[in-house]
């Protein structure tokens, strides 16, 4: 019995590389609205968060992603449909390179991510690193390699309680913040975000 050549074109769920899909870069519907699209490019299939090579959730209508011959699996949901990039290409031929090589496809500064330590790419070529927000167990793209002391999803404004004075973060304006105690008043001595240092 003759084995079926793996898809290129698929939609939602669990597949296995190489054998349901064939590595290479896809392009998926994505979804605009509040329910997003989820894809993560898996090494194992315990459902551990360390089996995730690399992944994103995202409400942009397009999304991309390469997936690798080394990874084992690939998950998605609520992305659509996959068809291959560049279908103008002979299947033969590798992909067009792109400007900036990078284990995901292009992320949102600030967006929400889970592969500690992974990079990725903003839209305007700058790499950012998935760093994890101070006293919290979620995780952001940053373009510093470190804390960051504040969940963007989350602003800040002056006189806003912190947890550490050594802390400096932005507002929404772009102001920076510094986690310093309150000098006088009956708080005096808690930890607030200032405009000084």
């Amino acid at each position: 019995m003759a084995h079926a050549e793996p898809a290129t074109i698929f939609g939602d769920g669990t597949q296995v590389v190489g054998v349901d899909i064939a590595p290479g870069t896809y392009i998926g519907n994505g979804q605009a609205d509040e329910y997003g699209c989820y894809w993560a490019r898996l090494s194992g299939s315990s459902g551990e968060i360390d089996d995730i090579i690399a992944n994103d959730f995202t409400d942009s209508p397009k999304v991309i992603v390469t997936i690798k011959p080394s990874d084992l699996y690939f998950e998605s949901e609520g992305c659509g449909s996959w068809t291959p990039a560049g279908t103008s290409t002979p299947p033969s031929s590798p992909p067009a390179p792109t400007a900036v090589e990078s284990d995901s496809a292009t992320v949102d500064l600030g967006d929400y991510c889970s592969s500690k330590g992974a990079t990725g790419v903003l839209a305007d070529g700058t790499t950012v690193h998935c760093v994890r927000v101070q006293f919290t167990d979620a995780y952001v793209w940053s373009t510093t390699d470190g804390l960051v002391a504040t969940d963007p999803h989350f602003p800040v404004d002056p006189g806003g309680n912190c947890l550490d004075a050594n802390a400096v973060t932005a507002n929404s304006q772009g102001r920076a913040l510094y986690c310093n105690p309150t000098q006088n008043g009956r708080n005096a001595g808690n930890l607030v975000w200032q405009l000084q240092p």
